[in-house]
């Protein structure tokens, strides 16, 4: 198996964020809890047996029980979204690759297949839609011992995948730890590390749609510390563009470093830095788009490292932990990239002015006093009348460092930030919470991991997937969300409606035997939650009575009133209140 990183640390990552903690070289000593939940947020009005994408707000459990952490690298995207906007498509990994789609027709998501399931090791799946369909881009081995990228195609018709096609370069070369992006018309950009020890950053490009891929080196003899390339293409000009980190400007940090192809990978740019890195600052994971303006947008994680004897413990120990930050630049001729300053993706006055119910402020100057983080990732919608970014990143509400020791406020939670271009943006908006992990959850050592979203982004809002597990060791649950927010209507911005009430999608679903069945009221009134089938014959009463403001749970085991269990199918949970009635759809699976 290739060395960098999955091999080196593994371990390190199941134990990464135990009970809202670090890596056991953080030595964390305290974690406390935030008035929960952060912020409030408006949502759309309800609707009759509504189809096409999952509702803004809810959590959809896509996968339960996973072995391993399922979202874990930034580089490979784990959701995809179709270019009408329906059809959200979800890859993770446990002990293989795996994959689903979701159904706006029965609203959930369609049975788990998996491009890799003739292979003996699959892991580190990229996910991008296509027409009808999506690709995946992922590392799989026949022996265990030789691993390869693969690219399969996905028809969501006839549900299933082409057979694997391998890139790689040479027999006894390890390449692994792709990202797929889609170019102009029929063509692919794939990146990629080759090689172990100090290996090389590699491309593969086709324009045929995937059955043939002409490579090219990008780099040769690059750290492999936490080497995980990612790539971006310009739909304006075609040029592609490939960032990951190296030792540009020397041996005390990592640089994060760019490089353009202007002749659809053939060539490659001499590496560009974006971010210069140092002791305790090295710059790792990036995530990048590209404008409309030939802007390119970087955000990236600058890892904080404890100083021994004037080096470093490295990242091999610390892990995959630092503060966030964001970048932006172009390239001005063929090799001069042209920057702003980078800067933190959360302001510091942002974080400073956040409840200080914990009793740790976040200093508003020291560099290494601010938030953790896991892996930001970035999307963008293109607008006609401008492009509006989305970050998301996995974080605690505050992190404070202090003697070598980190403290954290709250457990780890999904945030999500916005840049809008339209408005002339230069930063990102303050952060969105979009997991839920109660307090009670929190206590109990819950956390949201490795939170990604897709590349291009085709709707009104991003679709969200992270892993959740207990101590941050499997098994780990993968969820996915659309963020209640401000979205995009049309191609000008607008505001979110308000609704009294919100069905939420039962959880599982779908479900085997039982499932959880919740909806929020603003105002305390009657509610009547029933189990009906699809013929509208109702079949349990769950709800029937006057309810409180907030939220409210029911569990369903697959029976009627009399007691009897139901056969497999699809069934109707319908919410009447006086605000009106919603019906949602849910599948059981014997």
């Amino acid at each position: 198996m290739p060395r960098s990183p999955l091999c080196r640390n593994f371990i390190l990552c199941a134990c990464l964020v135990a009970r809202g903690a670090v890596a056991p070289a953080l030595d964390l000593v305290a974690l406390r809890m935030p008035p929960l939940p952060v912020g409030s947020v408006e949502t759309e009005p309800l609707a009759h047996d509504r189809l096409g994408p999952p509702a803004e707000g809810d959590l959809l459990i896509v996968a339960q029980a996973n072995d391993v952490e399922p979202t874990r690298f930034s580089a490979q995207r784990h959701v995809a979204q179709d270019p009408h906007g329906d059809t959200y498509y979800v890859t993770w990994t446990d002990s293989g690759v795996w994959f689903k789609h979701w159904d706006s027709a029965l609203e959930l998501w369609s049975a788990t297949s998996s491009p890799g399931a003739d292979l003996v090791s699959a892991f580190a799946p990229s996910i991008v839609a296509t027409t009808g369909g999506a690709a995946m881009l992922f590392t799989g081995s026949d022996d265990g011992q030789e691993f390869d990228l693969c690219f399969s195609s996905y028809d969501r018709n006839a549900l299933s995948w082409t057979d694997p096609v391998r890139l790689g370069a040479a027999d006894g070369v390890h390449t692994a730890y792709g990202a797929l992006v889609k170019g102009d018309a029929d063509g692919w950009l794939a990146v990629g590390v080759e090689g172990d020890g100090a290996p090389s950053v590699v491309s593969f490009v086709s324009a045929d749609d995937g059955a043939t891929w002409t490579r090219s080196t990008v780099a040769l003899q690059v750290n492999d510390t936490w080497l995980l390339p990612t790539a971006a293409h310009d739909p304006a000009t075609g040029d592609l563009y490939v960032a990951y980190q190296n030792t540009a400007t020397g041996p005390e940090g990592l640089d994060l470093v760019i490089q353009r192809s202007s002749d659809r990978g053939s060539t490659w740019s001499a590496p560009q830095v974006v971010a210069e890195g140092g002791p305790r600052h090295q710059n790792v994971a990036p995530s990048l788009v590209v404008d409309h303006d030939r802007m390119v947008h970087l955000v990236y994680q600058a890892n904080l490292a404890e100083e021994v004897d004037g080096g470093l413990v490295g990242l091999a120990q610390t892990g995959p932990l630092g503060v966030p930050w964001y970048a932006r630049g172009r390239f001005v001729d063929e090799e001069w990239w042209a920057e702003g300053a980078p800067q933190p993706l959360a302001s510091r006055a942002d974080l400073a002015a956040l409840p200080d119910s914990c009793g740790l402020s976040p200093d508003t100057t020291n560099v290494a006093t601010d938030t953790l983080s896991q892996f930001p990732q970035l999307g963008i919608y293109r607008g006609v009348g401008g492009d509006r970014l989305h970050a998301c990143v996995s974080q605690p509400y505050i992190a404070v460092p202090g003697g070598g020791a980190w403290e954290l406020c709250g457990t780890w939670q999904v945030f999500v930030q916005t840049l809008d271009r339209r408005l002339g943006d230069t930063r990102f908006s303050a952060r969105r919470q979009v997991s839920r992990i109660t307090e009670i959850e929190a206590e109990a050592g819950r956390s949201a991991l490795y939170a990604g979203l897709g590349h291009e982004i085709d709707a009104r809002d991003p679709g969200m997937i992270w892993g959740e597990a207990n101590a941050a060791l499997p098994p780990a649950e993968v969820l996915f969300s659309r963020p209640e927010s401000v979205g995009i209507d049309g191609d000008t911005p607008s505001t979110v409606r308000s609704t009294p009430n919100r069905l939420h999608s039962a959880a599982p679903n779908p479900f085997n035997p039982r499932t959880r069945i919740s909806f929020d009221l603003q105002t305390a009134g009657d509610a009547r939650l029933t189990i009906h089938d699809l013929s509208g014959r109702a079949l349990r009463t769950l709800i029937d009575g006057r309810c409180g403001a907030g939220r409210h749970q029911a569990t369903w085991d697959g029976r009627g009133d009399g007691g009897v269990s139901v056969a497999s199918g699809v069934y109707l949970y319908r919410l009447e209140t006086e605000h009106g009635v919603v019906t949602r759809r849910m599948l059981l699976v014997k």
